[in-house]
């Protein structure tokens, strides 16, 4: 007559992928392993593993997804530049800002880089960026009509 410690036996998959039983029991390794298996997405990878860095073409004010079903990085590299013109010997300077952003659902950004319109310049960030995730570029032009004074380059390992 005792009180029960635990159990010689297995306990059912339920309880093992579930992690909620407390009764102690005797397992092999591999039905352990298998447990943490099921629990482990098979992309966990890290980042990096089986990935390769590219350039890629992002167009200004497009949202772009990660839809890999993995984690990437992300470099973005932001330039503005100015531009003076004379007309009517009156000189006009435009100049270009650029912001290099995040989102969890496509509307609520994160800015993790920006150029603001003062000067040419340029600044690189990178990023993880998550699955299902979302990030781009944004700026201006300063309001010059005929030119373009905001770029980025995007380099992503994927």
């Amino acid at each position: 007559v005792g009180t029960q410690k635990g159990l010689l036996g297995d306990q059912s998959t339920v309880t093992w992928e579930g992690g909620l039983g407390t009764t102690e029991s005797l397992v092999s390794p591999a039905k352990i392993k298998s447990a943490i298996d099921a629990l482990v997405p098979p992309v966990a990878s890290p980042v990096g593993v089986g990935q390769t860095w590219a350039v890629y073409t992002r167009n200004r004010g497009t949202s772009y997804r990660n839809n890999s079903g993995r984690v990437i990085q992300v470099n973005c590299a932001l330039r503005t530049d100015t531009r003076t013109e004379s007309i009517g010997g009156v000189d006009t300077t435009y100049t270009g800002s650029a912001t290099f952003e995040v989102s969890s659902n496509n509307s609520t950004w994160l800015e993790l880089a920006s150029l603001l319109a003062s000067a040419s310049g340029s600044v690189t960030a990178s990023a993880i960026i998550p699955d299902d995730y979302y990030f781009r570029w944004t700026g201006s032009d300063g309001g010059d009509p005929v030119s373009t004074l905001a770029f980025a380059t995007f380099t992503e390992l994927r």
